[in-house]
């Protein structure tokens, strides 16, 4: 009867060892949560936060080099002060015979060694005799007239086959009245050539 008992007592304590053998490991889940606590506890940031934070400082850094280069030229322009103008008015005619009415005249602005200083101004032939009037605010006298266009050609008494251009240079200071034609055109070439040899207006 004990040698029974005895095998049933092996017996339980081997089919206890199996089973507790047999049972699988519990597996320790960490929360999302808890695991960016710890990161941040230990110093280790994400990519992402390491980026957005990169960001940011550029954003920041461009917008005060914007502030500083917009506020430096506030100043400069504050510091800049305007050319003094005067108002100049003069009136003539365009004529190889006359030219058509509606063409343009250009104005250039010229410094006093007749460079043109990028002020440009225009004028309109108004009748059939090629008058034209302009009025202007400038900062320099000195001007070169042109026009390009079509006349009247009075020899054959009809309209030219081609186009013209006729130039003048003046000085606004001395005349109120001016033409532009051969004679101007010719001239105005040898003003300009005049100028450069040294001679002053």
């Amino acid at each position: 009867m004990s040698a029974v008992r005895n095998a049933l007592v092996i017996l339980f304590v081997v089919f206890g060892v199996v089973a507790c053998s047999s049972q699988p490991e519990e597996q320790v889940s960490v929360p999302l949560r808890e695991r960016g606590s710890f990161l941040e506890e230990s110093g280790v940031s994400s990519t992402e936060e390491t980026v957005a934070s990169e960001t940011d400082e550029a954003v920041v850094s461009e917008s005060d080099e914007s502030h500083v280069s917009e506020t430096d030229v506030s100043e400069t322009d504050e510091n800049v002060e305007p050319e003094p103008t005067e108002e100049y008015e003069v009136a003539g005619y365009v004529q190889k015979g006359p030219f058509t009415i509606g063409t343009e005249l250009q104005v250039r602005e010229l410094s006093e060694s007749l460079i043109p200083n990028g002020k440009v101004f225009s004028a309109t032939i108004r009748d059939n005799a090629g008058a034209f009037a302009f009025r202007g605010s400038m900062t320099s006298p000195f001007a070169e007239f042109s026009a390009s266009g079509y006349y009247f050609d009075e020899v054959a008494g009809a309209l030219s086959s081609g186009q013209v251009t006729l130039t003048n240079i003046v000085d606004l200071r001395e005349t109120t009245d001016m033409n532009l034609n051969v004679f101007t055109h010719i001239a105005h070439e040898r003003v300009y050539v005049l100028v450069d040899g040294g001679a002053t207006l």
